[in-house]
């Protein structure tokens, strides 16, 4: 059974933090935490405080988040959330993520899609496997515009929404890995000679459990490093260099921009000196010396690489 006191109770957010994966099991601790700490039975000053702090997680375990039924256009899928975007919409589901896309995108999807992986040896692939977009079914749909398909892995959800939860409170030790995984896209799409253009937030997932990071959207706008781009969403556009918002050439250095970016961010203000530092300094000349300069600062930051369990799931999210 779970030993747990009711000051450590009081600082959990995450229904994760105090029940299992197993209903059973999840229920077995609920009970034993109600009798100990109901107010009925508990003389403890915190007992109401911690009795519904255990009441509001448990409701978060049990309650599957709710599905909307999308039907229109010859498309028919279930959702959980709606997102706006600036080239159209997101739906996501716990195991798809949906787009209806502006019909000017038509042309880019799958030679963007075919430019990523083109060119890339099989082993830097099947390492990529895990971030790349994952295309179920293209087409155009009634109003013009584009339907877009994409699976993702059980335990991703949208990156945005894990920050919103976390909110000032995110340990600079899950910061640091997402800017790991954020640097290793920057790589791979320097051996391919690729610029993806997109690494924001709001188009990556991220699966806590794995710590790992996929790109979701706006991977349509990427360009090979030195040819023209065939757009950018207005964020990406206000963080790359003006050489590139003057020719409309695509370059690397936007991506080691754009996740500078999302270090100033993401990082909370009790993060590590040398984070913040790494967060402000300019860009490296290309990924690889930017991914070698940061393994120098985690290791400067934490002193040394150590996993740390993000504790979240998407029952916090979407209840």
């Amino acid at each position: 059974m779970i030993k747990i006191t009711a000051e450590e109770i009081l600082k959990c957010r995450s229904c994760t933090e105090i029940f299992p994966d197993n209903p059973l099991e999840a229920e077995k601790i609920y009970i034993s935490l109600m009798k100990k700490f109901h107010p009925d039975v508990c003389s403890d000053p915190l007992c109401g405080e911690v009795s519904a702090v255990v009441n509001n997680l448990y409701r978060k375990f049990k309650n599957i988040p709710e599905k909307k039924h999308f039907s229109l256009y010859n498309c028919d899928f279930q959702y959980i959330r709606e997102y706006e975007r600036e080239d159209g919409k997101m739906y996501f589901s716990d195991d798809s993520v949906y787009f209806i896309l502006e019909s000017e995108l038509e042309n880019t999807i799958y030679p963007a899609f075919k430019s990523l992986t083109s060119g890339i040896n099989q082993k830097a692939l099947e390492q990529a496997r895990s971030f790349l977009p994952r295309i179920k079914r293209t087409e155009i749909i009634g109003n013009g515009n584009i339907f877009l398909n994409t699976e993702t892995e059980k335990g991703e959800f949208p990156l945005d929404e894990v920050l919103d939860f976390f909110g000032d409170d995110i340990d600079p030790r899950h910061c640091a890995w997402i800017i790991s995984r954020l640097l290793g896209m920057c790589c791979f799409a320097q051996l391919g000679g690729n610029v993806w253009n997109c690494l924001s937030t709001d188009n990556l997932l991220i699966n806590p459990k794995m710590h790992t990071l996929r790109i979701i959207g706006g991977w349509w706008f990427s360009a090979k490093d030195g040819q023209k781009m065939s757009g950018v969403q207005s964020e990406i556009y206000n963080i790359m260099p003006s050489s590139c918002r003057t020719d409309g050439i695509a370059r690397s250095i936007t991506d080691l921009e754009c996740v500078k970016a999302v270090c100033r961010k993401i990082f909370p203000k009790n993060s590590p000196k040398p984070m913040l530092d790494f967060a402000e300094r300019p860009c490296m000349s290309d990924a690889f010396s930017e991914m070698e300069y940061w393994e120098d600062t985690i290791i400067k930051s934490f002193g040394g690489r150590y996993f740390t369990e993000m504790k979240i799931c998407i029952n916090d999210i979407y209840n």
